[in-house]
């Protein structure tokens, strides 16, 4: 790695422009790692991001690109060791079977690492860039991504991803996984599957190795997987580490009225809540109209 492509991630990192002529590092469970190598390739670089973009709108079945060694092997390797420490949440149905973190605030130093990584704004700016998708918004809850593992007898049929976040209803638009499997072999399985739109015949396969990183637009025709059930031998598993990003797609976004405080207010009498429920289904001028009525009547009632 050259000193010209070692001057992106400090900025990530910390917000500062390194000094000339000195090197921040950071520690981690006794190792040190140098913060301008952590991404290993200049992702500023006018050339690199015309490159990384062709490949990206060229690819097939649907938008998307592979890059190997984008991340320093240090900071993956002690990633992959944190694998033994989250609490796992068993995901299992006809389609998939593997385990996935379930917070990403109690993960380990490592993967905190990474993400504040991928996550920040600059690196943001390379996907929007590479993708042409404007104003990508990272997230740091992890909805979806963190750590999965995938065990012996494991799969995930070929399928979409969401289309919005659960919580925040952005709009789900740009997928990034990193693969940490070192000597992973063919005939183990668990190579991601691109399909294409109609889910009739896998395009183009990725092989999971350590350090290979995906990027894929999600859409409507991004279907993908690894369905065939793992075979690795006795005590390896396929383990990944995802990210999702998103748009707004609009200005304002409202919470229907039955899902507010107020609407689930247990004090609220039946009565009460019908009368909310007529009031967001009837058009404003027509709500006014009736009330402009009810009070014209009640007055003339009070006269006589």
């Amino acid at each position: 790695m050259t000193p010209a492509q070692r001057v992106f991630a400090p900025n990530i990192i910390n917000n500062t422009v390194p000094l000339p002529g000195i090197e921040d590092h950071m520690m981690i469970r006794g190792r040190r790692l140098p913060l301008n190598g952590l991404i290993c390739q200049d992702l500023d670089d006018a050339a690199l991001l015309a490159t990384h973009q062709a490949r990206f709108c060229a690819a097939e079945p649907f938008e998307h690109i592979v890059i190997d060694g984008l991340f320093d092997e240090r900071l993956l390797d002690l990633l992959n060791e944190e694998f033994d420490a989250p609490d796992w949440r068993r995901v299992e149905s006809p389609q998939e079977t593997h385990y996935r973190s379930t917070a990403a605030k109690a993960l380990g130093s490592a993967t905190q690492v990474y993400l504040n990584l991928v996550n920040s704004a600059a690196f943001t700016g390379y996907l929007s860039t590479i993708s042409g998708i404007a104003n990508l918004i990272a997230d740091h809850t992890g909805y979806g991504g963190g750590l999965h593992e995938t065990r012996t007898g494991g799969r995930f049929g070929i399928h979409r991803d969401f289309n919005y976040h659960r919580h925040n209803l952005l709009a789900n638009q740009l997928v990034m996984i990193t693969y940490l499997n070192r000597d992973w072999q063919e005939s183990y399985g668990g190579a991601l599957e691109l399909w294409d739109k109609n889910r009739k015949t896998c395009v183009t396969s990725v092989l999971p190795l350590f350090g290979r990183t995906i990027i894929f637009r999600h859409s409507e025709r991004s279907f993908h997987g690894h369905p065939t059930p793992l075979a690795p031998p006795p005590g390896r598993t396929r383990r990944s580490i995802a990210a999702y990003y998103y748009v707004n797609e609009h200005s304002d976004v409202i919470m229907p009225f039955w899902r507010t405080s107020t609407f689930m207010d247990r004090t609220l009498t039946r009565q009460q809540k019908t009368k909310m429920v007529f009031r967001n289904m009837v058009p404003p001028a027509l709500w006014m109209a009736a009330r402009y009525v009810k009070r014209r009547l009640r007055g003339g009632a009070q006269a006589r």
